[in-house]
C-alpha cells in the first residue's frame, strides 16, 4: 500500500469509511476521529497485510494533534478508506521505538485444536456469524475445519493477536478456509468461507501470486 494515496484519499470526506469495531475502541481509548485522521497524515506504514479480506490492509505509526504516538489499521480498495482500529501501542508488543514489532512465533495447529475442546475458550466474532449465515456454513463446520485441518498462511504482525488462514473440510467433506486468532488462551473466529479458483490455485490452498 502507499501511505500518499491513503493520505488522498483522506482528503475527501465521502471515501472514508469508519468500523464499529474502531470506532468502539476510539471511545475506549479516548482517541478522537482528529487524532486517527492526524495518525495519517503524519504517519508512515510500518506493517503490509497484503493477503487481508476484502481488500489489502496496512498498521500505520502516526501522532494525535497532542504528537502522542498513535497506531491505525486500515484498508483500501484504492477508492475508499476503512478505518479497522486504533490504539496507542506499548512496549508488550513492540520495541523501544513503538514501530517495530517484537518477534512472534508462528501458530501451533495442535494448541488451537486444544482450545477448540474447552467452548469456554472459543469467541466469534460478529462478521464470522454472518458470514457463516450468509455462505451457509454451521459451527460444527467450522469446528471439523480446525479439527481436519491444517495452517496455510500465518499473520503473526496481526492485531491484536496474530492469526492464520486454515485450510480444512466441513462434516460433509467440503473444503473450508476459516481464519482464526488466538493469544494461547482462546480462539477467536473471524471468518470462514469456501475457497475458489479465483484467488486460489486448483488445490486451493496455495494462493495465486505466490
Amino acid at each position: 500500500m502507499d501511505i500518499e494515496q491513503l493520505q488522498k484519499l483522506l482528503n475527501v470526506s465521502s471515501n472514508i469509511k469508519w468500523s464499529k469495531h474502531c470506532l468502539e475502541r476510539m471511545q475506549e481509548r479516548d482517541i478522537s476521529i482528529a487524532d486517527v485522521k492526524s495518525c495519517l497524515q503524519t504517519g508512515e506504514i510500518i506493517e503490509d497485510y497484503p493477503n487481508d479480506s476484502p481488500h489489502p490492509s496496512c498498521l500505520i505509526f502516526g501522532h494525535t494533534k497532542e504528537d502522542k504516538i498513535l497506531h491505525i489499521v486500515v484498508d483500501s480498495d484504492s477508492n475508499s478508506l476503512f478505518f479497522i482500529t486504533a490504539y496507542f501501542p506499548s512496549t508488550d508488543k513492540f520495541e523501544k521505538d513503538l514501530n517495530t514489532r517484537k518477534g512472534i512465533a508462528d501458530m501451533d495447529i495442535e494448541q488451537l485444536q486444544k482450545l477448540l475442546n474447552v467452548s469456554s475458550n472459543i469467541k466469534w466474532s460478529k462478521h464470522c456469524l454472518e458470514r457463516m449465515q450468509e455462505r451457509d456454513i454451521s459451527i460444527a463446520d467450522v469446528k471439523s475445519c480446525l479439527q481436519t485441518g491444517e495452517i496455510i498462511e500465518d499473520y503473526p504482525n496481526d492485531s491484536p493477536h496474530p492469526s492464520c488462514l486454515i485450510f480444512g473440510h466441513t462434516k460433509e467433506d467440503k473444503i473450508l478456509h476459516i481464519v482464526v486468532d488466538s493469544d494461547s488462551n482462546s480462539l477467536f473466529f473471524i471468518t470462514a468461507y469456501f475457497p475458489s479458483t479465483d484467488k486460489f490455485e486448483k488445490d486451493l490452498k496455495t494462493r495465486k501470486g505466490q
